[in-house]
């Protein structure tokens, strides 16, 4: 897991310093965490600020490059992962078709 630690700043960030997981939601614990910013720190830390797509809370924290290079790759395969479960799944393959069949109905 990576952690970052919170830093102050927004309202809906906490005061207080610690160590979180960068996966996880702290209000809602969603595994469904997204990037939405990455600055350089001269420190040689990256500023992140994360956004869960479920409760839209919004966490901004540092961590080192390593750990933002890996939340990034981390968060990379899980994109990865969705879009292959979407793409074989039978529900979604069912749907596809009944559009594809209403498109083509409505042509002729």
């Amino acid at each position: 897991m990576h952690k970052i630690r919170k830093t102050q700043g927004s309202n809906s960030v906490r005061a207080e310093t610690a160590s979180v997981a960068a996966e996880i939601c702290e209000r809602c614990f969603s595994d469904l965490v997204q990037p939405i910013e990455a600055q350089a720190e001269q420190a040689g830390t990256v500023t992140l600020t994360l956004r869960c797509p479920e409760c839209e809370h919004v966490r901004i924290g540092q961590c080192s490059w390593d750990e933002a290079r890996e939340f990034g790759r981390s968060f990379a395969a899980g994109k990865a992962q969705l879009r292959e479960d979407t793409a074989n799944s039978p529900t979604t393959t069912s749907a596809m078709n009944s559009t594809a069949s209403c498109l083509r109905w409505r042509r002729t």
